[in-house]
């Protein structure tokens, strides 16, 4: 079960990757959670918009957001708290990667 579990997510994250270069007029956020499994979903955020996004091995990868500045919120599994990172700039056409976040427990 397991392992189908993570095949869909590898499936999901590739598509989500691949889908990132089809999109010109939207941009995308990626980067990593640290630890890779103190995260189970993350969260862009601005004044008009809302994104989620899964994370997959630590990694994980926003696409289609339009231009704007968002904040990023990584919804933790316990013992970890959520994480954020503010102001990431989304510009049009391009991946920001925001790098690591880590998660304090």
């Amino acid at each position: 079960m397991k392992r189908i579990i993570m095949a869909v997510l590898a499936v999901l994250f590739i598509s989500l990757l691949v889908s990132s270069f089809t999109t010109p007029r939207t941009g995308s956020i990626k980067g990593m959670i640290s630890p890779p499994n103190g995260g189970a979903r993350i969260w862009a955020t601005s004044k008009t918009d809302t994104a989620t996004g899964l994370i997959y091995q630590g990694m994980f990868l926003i696409n289609e957001l339009p231009p704007g500045t968002y904040t990023l919120m990584v919804e933790a599994i316990p013992p970890y708290k959520n994480g954020f990172k503010e102001f990431v700039v989304v510009n049009e056409g391009q991946q920001t990667d925001v790098g690591y976040i880590i998660l304090k427990k």
